[in-house]
């Protein structure tokens, strides 16, 4: 008994090789492209967002504190640039077990202005703030707030005279 087996042609064997090779090639190019579109456009929107940011200059002072020199009621913030800051993010820093409370807080200073902001502090803190930070928030060139994070500005043991 004669078998004949046959097997398929080379010439159509490499065709079905070259074309499933284009067909991979399309797919990891489609989503290669996709990848770095949206990757360029990200790093794009983050420089940005630093340079806007950059141009900040602003100083926290003349804190004011209730009689017991624990709760700390207001800041004095005082915008040296030519931004205008238009939202706040107030951190009041304290030893456990009072902790850090995050306020934010809508009010504008205009570039070259010095505006004051009334903070919500802990009804009772058990200890005198350490510390207080003020986080700017400005309109960035392309319309969106942007939270410019690297140029918090501190100041140490607020309430004490």
């Amino acid at each position: 008994m004669i078998m004949n087996k046959r097997g398929i042609s080379p010439l159509i064997a490499t065709v079905l090789i070259i074309g499933f090779t284009v067909a991979l090639s399309a797919v990891v190019m489609t989503w290669g492209t996709g990848f770095v579109r949206s990757t360029t456009d990200q790093t794009a929107k983050s420089s940005q967002a630093g340079i806007d940011c950059s141009r900040l200059n602003f100083q926290v002072g003349n804190p004011v504190c209730d009689n017991t020199g624990k709760i700390l009621q207001s800041i004095e913030i005082s915008n040296n640039g030519d931004r205008d800051i238009k939202e706040w993010i107030v951190r009041i820093s304290r030893n456990a077990p009072d902790g850090t409370q995050v306020n934010n807080l809508a009010v504008e200073v205009k570039g070259f202005d010095v505006e004051k902001l009334t903070l919500t502090d802990l009804p009772s803190p058990s200890s005198a703030p350490l510390k207080v930070g003020a986080i700017g928030k400005i309109v960035g060139s392309d319309g969106v707030l942007v939270t410019c994070a690297d140029t918090i500005i501190e100041r140490n043991n607020p309430c004490l005279a």
